[in-house]
């Protein structure tokens, strides 16, 4: 045998056996985490969410609600249908995701509240989709919402909210996370679905403790779901589509305006001391894109961190009754400051709707 074959064969009974290896290993770490081989062969395949009868497809948003399914209106939220708004009325739309989806939660309590102070006075729109992103939240609004004519357009965002797309229907109509969702922006596909390197990746930072408590304190940073509003280059994108969302509201003779809710970690006592700056780094972002851009904006954490009841969330990220009472409460006085909407002294029906329509 040539030297050149025997260097090929010695490269090839060498690589063969590491990738076997490798790929044995990958399945181990996969079948032992998710506890047996069945699903370990499924974790291979994106997140199934399930069925989702409730969504539809659409060629510009990915997904939508259903209008043939429950309570869903023509437009595609969760509504009675809308015509044209009566005189005298104002309509207040909230554009969001599952954090403003829950039925009891404060988008029904302000539309309550609301309506206990002036019956009949306004009109509050919940728009919210599950699994949206800004990317869809805008195209939503541009497309089917500012038809509607509101007056007022309220973006609630959520700290998943720096990714295109989220969540995709499948061929099948099951409700799955995307790739971009499950693998970070930052390292390659193949590396950041592995279960192996995660496992040594973690077994490494054991040896560090400085590390360790950094990786316990910050758990964004190995969430690729979350991680990409702590990465720099995720912000113009958003920047670009709060622009486009202002403009088009303005340009329809409504105002926009921001609120968003923390993730549950950024609360906590270890983190806020390690490093609050960095903490907050994506309200930081936010709250400089609203002030560039004229937006009215307003930050829920101080006020959830200042809250002496709890829990305030469900699971870091849908809010529990006490959040959505603290949201509805800080909400209310936000729109009343920014004068989104005006107050009347010296009365128990304190707040009056009165939405300017100046950008």
């Amino acid at each position: 045998m040539s030297p050149v074959k025997r260097a090929i064969f010695a490269v090839v009974a060498f690589v063969l056996p590491s990738v076997l290896l490798v790929c044995v290993a990958e399945f181990a770490v996969r079948w032992r985490e998710t506890g047996g081989p069945r699903a370990a062969f499924a974790s291979f395949r994106p997140l199934d969410l399930g069925p989702a009868p409730w969504l539809v497809h659409d060629a510009e948003l990915g997904f939508k609600l259903n209008p043939d399914h429950g309570s869903i209106n023509s437009v595609g939220i969760r509504h009675p249908e809308l015509g044209a708004k009566e005189s005298g009325v104002a309509r207040f739309v909230v554009v969001g995701d599952s954090v403003s989806w829950d039925l009891d939660g404060f988008v029904a309590r302000i539309r309550a509240r609301l309506d206990r102070a002036q019956p009949r006075r306004f009109e509050v729109v919940n728009a919210s989709v599950p699994g949206y992103t800004t990317h869809q939240q805008r195209i939503l609004l541009e497309r089917d919402l500012l038809p509607i004519a509101p007056d007022l357009v309220l973006l609630q965002y959520c700290l998943n909210d720096n990714h295109r797309f989220l969540h995709e229907l499948d061929e099948s109509g099951h409700w799955i996370l995307t790739p971009e969702a499950q693998h970070s922006s930052w390292t390659p596909d193949w590396l950041a679905a592995s279960y192996l390197v995660k496992r040594l990746r973690w077994a490494l930072l054991e040896r560090s403790r400085n590390d360790r408590e950094a990786r316990d304190a910050f758990p964004w940073r190995r969430s690729p779901e979350f991680g990409n509003a702590w990465v720099d280059e995720t912000w113009p994108d958003q920047e670009a589509r709060i622009r486009s969302m202002r403009d088009a509201t303005a340009f329809s003779g409504a105002r926009l305006a921001i609120v968003v809710v923390p993730y549950g970690p950024q609360l906590e006592d270890r983190a806020l001391a390690l490093d609050a700056t960095y903490t907050r780094k994506p309200q930081t972002k936010l709250r400089e894109i609203a002030e560039r851009l004229g937006v009215p904006f307003l930050d829920l954490l101080p006020a959830f961190r200042e809250s002496p009841d709890g829990p305030l969330f469900r699971d870091q990220i849908h809010l529990t009754d006490a959040g959505h009472r603290i949201a509805t409460e800080r909400i209310l006085e936000f729109l009343s400051k920014q004068a989104l909407i005006e107050t009347a002294p010296a009365t128990e029906a304190w707040l009056v709707p009165v939405f300017g329509n100046t950008p």
